[in-house]
């Protein structure tokens, strides 16, 4: 059996299909132009905390292609920083604000 007929094993399952995690982004663009930009595609990926701070929930592929989008509009000046939340981490996060709260996963949409 070749490698490309075999089916997956459990582990090389587990590192095709990863689970999602939160993530805290924040970012610091220094033309306001460029600045609507990345927020346009922030809002696409997750939540608004403050103004260019944002927590989302991410695959590592999304994670990658979330950064790929704001680096191709981003210069040299700019700032971007993604922090990945462990699930203790993300159980221990205070917010003075109940919309603050982060859930284990965020509500499901169903589209009809």
């Amino acid at each position: 059996m070749g490698w490309r007929t075999r089916p997956f094993r459990k582990r090389e399952t587990a590192l095709i299909m990863r689970e999602k995690s939160w993530h805290l982004v924040a970012y610091d663009v220094c033309d306001p132009a460029r600045l609507r930009k990345v927020g346009r595609i922030m809002k696409g990926y997750g939540e608004r905390k403050q103004f260019s701070v944002y927590c989302c929930y991410l695959t590592d592929r999304g994670r990658e292609r979330l950064r790929w989008e704001i680096k191709k509009i981003m210069k040299d000046e700019d700032e971007l920083l993604m922090i990945e939340l462990c699930e203790n981490c993300v159980k221990r996060l205070k917010s003075t604000h109940a919309k603050g709260a982060w859930p284990d996963e965020p509500a499901s949409f169903e589209v009809v």
